[in-house]
């Protein structure tokens, strides 16, 4: 403007300073606003945490103030470039509420209110899982109920999205043919453990928390399933991710699916002559001294076998959550060695050793 002054060109250099100065107002003002914004949102960042988290409603933020900031920057445009005013104002009516792309509508107002509504089921659906989350159901159940009803919830906002925005029922068909079509040529996995997930969360063959061994022998608890893959996290704290078909098409062991205790064996081998109550009575008290292992079902001494160097038996009892399993057998041997003393109890000696022994005491002879 001072060079156009300077030249005489004095008008123009007034329109030019008048539309600068309403531009530069224009974006004073949008970012005045989302600083005010996020500066609110930093207030509420507790408040805000209760419903959703508070880096999601950051981003949220940020994509709006940006559109206002687009949109701002393209109304200045055109005021820069000499639309009048009736004309900005039809382009804002075209924009705002009548842009048509073949039958689709695409105005702000109505993908504003569309992705509010949107919002809003998403929004409505995490309330509901915390209410389920926040129930008296066993764990596994809650967790299936509330992946279950978030994905539905998700697929209704879609819908509604989409069908908000003019795109009729007919034309999702139309996608879902061509998703199809797709399918056939390479998504054949993806389909199979979006399907295999969605029969593991509501036949429920296993479920979160349980203690899995899979076929080529890793073990550890289920932490999560997923639409397409099962997380099994091991006792080494590594995670494995497992396709929810390869799941339900090989076989598994599952150590929990309907108790959460567990049985465990402790097998023992005394000499022939020690007599066998009173190994049943040591291992008895071994079973009764730790207090992990359950009254009920009560712990059990079996006498398995008799063989030519000793005798055999096995102390059964039930631990109440299959973590403690490890642990537990450990402390009831340290027990088992400390009764076998107490008691003047003798383990058997391997026939290997007796022979060897007998061999050894004929070539003396």
């Amino acid at each position: 403007p001072i060079l156009l002054i300077m030249s005489g060109y004095v008008a123009l250099a007034n329109i030019i300073l008048f539309r600068a100065i309403m531009i530069y107002i224009a974006f004073v003002l949008v970012t005045t606003f989302g600083l005010a914004l996020k500066e609110l949102l930093g207030v509420l960042k507790s408040k805000i945490n209760k419903y959703i988290s508070f880096e999601k409603a950051s981003v949220i933020l940020e994509i709006f103030i940006f559109i206002l900031n687009a949109y701002t920057a393209f109304m200045a445009f055109l005021f820069a470039i000499g639309f009048r005013k009736s004309q900005i104002l039809e382009v804002n009516r075209k924009i705002l509420f009548d842009m048509k792309f073949y039958n689709f509508n695409l105005s702000i107002m109505n993908i504003s209110i569309s992705v509010l509504v949107f919002l809003s089921i998403i929004f409505i659906v995490s309330l509901i899982n915390k209410r389920i989350d926040k129930g008296n159901l066993d764990e596994s159940i809650k967790y299936s109920i509330s992946v279950g009803f978030k994905y539905t919830g998700y697929i209704i906002a879609i819908l509604i999205f989409l069908t908000m925005l003019g795109i009729t029922f007919t034309s999702i068909t139309i996608i879902a043919g061509a998703l199809s079509l797709g399918i056939g040529f390479g998504l054949q996995n993806i389909v199979n453990n979006f399907v295999s997930g969605i029969i593991i969360l509501f036949e429920r063959p296993i479920k979160v928390g349980d203690w899995v061994v899979l076929k080529d022998g890793s073990q550890g608890n289920v932490r999560s399933i997923s639409i397409r893959t099962t997380t099994i996290e091991t006792f080494q704290k590594a995670h494995i991710i497992v396709p929810n078909a390869d799941i339900l098409s090989s076989s598994f062991i599952n150590w929990t699916r309907n108790q959460p205790f567990n049985r465990i064996e402790m097998v023992s081998s005394v000499a022939l002559d020690t007599d066998p109550e009173t190994v049943k009575e040591a291992l008895m008290a071994v079973a009764k001294s730790h207090h992990k292992v359950l009254e009920i079902p009560a712990p059990q001494v079996i006498f398995t076998e008799w063989q030519d160097n000793g005798m055999i038996f096995e102390l059964r009892c039930y631990v109440k959550d299959t973590s403690d399993r490890a642990v537990t057998l450990s402390d009831l041997r340290y027990e088992m060695i400390r009764k076998f003393k107490e008691y003047g109890i003798k383990r058997s000696v391997p026939r290997s050793v007796i022979d060897f022994s007998a061999r050894k005491k004929e070539d003396k002879e």
